[in-house]
């Protein structure tokens, strides 16, 4: 029996699936549903940011963060961009998604977004929250070290302090 459900969403098919068989469950099972999405700060920045040559292409790439540092210069108002617009992207993808669970039948929905290593943020939510069982795709969108060091759903996987379930 779960009483808490943590489903994890990139916005990718599988993680909308996964979002899906989580609102299946809860309402089977009369569980709360919590939502998460991480947000990489390293995948949100442009590429050119953190080539190792910029400054001999004449690029000046001071070490930003988004709201610390020079907020100046043209990489940190980039970086800031980039940040914000993945942020309301995050936001709109939580809204979809908890439609996507009330939809199918779960009644309370929470959303969290986080930024950091998606594996490590969602067993350090799942932890925080008390998780009964992990539902996640197993297919998102991963880069390529993705595919060389193994996916975000095998990383969680293998660290859960709880059940979980990949969805395709």
């Amino acid at each position: 029996m779960y009483t808490k459900i943590l489903a994890a969403t990139d916005g990718s098919e599988s993680g909308t699936r996964a979002v899906e068989l989580a609102g299946d469950l809860a309402k089977v099972h009369g569980a709360e549903i919590t939502l998460v999405h991480v947000i990489n700060p390293t995948d949100e920045a442009p590429d050119w940011l953190y080539y190792p040559d910029a400054h001999a292409l004449g690029f000046v790439v001071p070490p930003v963060t988004p709201g610390k540092g020079d907020t100046g210069s043209l990489a940190a108002q980039e970086l800031q961009r980039a940040h914000e617009q993945a942020q309301m992207a995050a936001d709109r993808l939580m809204q979809d998604s908890r439609r996507a669970a009330e939809e199918r039948g779960a009644k309370n929905v929470r959303t969290i977004v986080e930024q950091g290593v998606a594996a490590e943020r969602i067993l350090a939510t799942a932890k925080n929250e008390n998780a009964d069982v992990i539902v996640m795709g197993n297919r998102g969108h991963g880069n390529l070290k993705g595919l060389i060091m193994g996916s975000v759903s095998s990383a969680v996987a293998k660290d859960a302090d709880c059940y979980c379930i990949s969805v395709t």
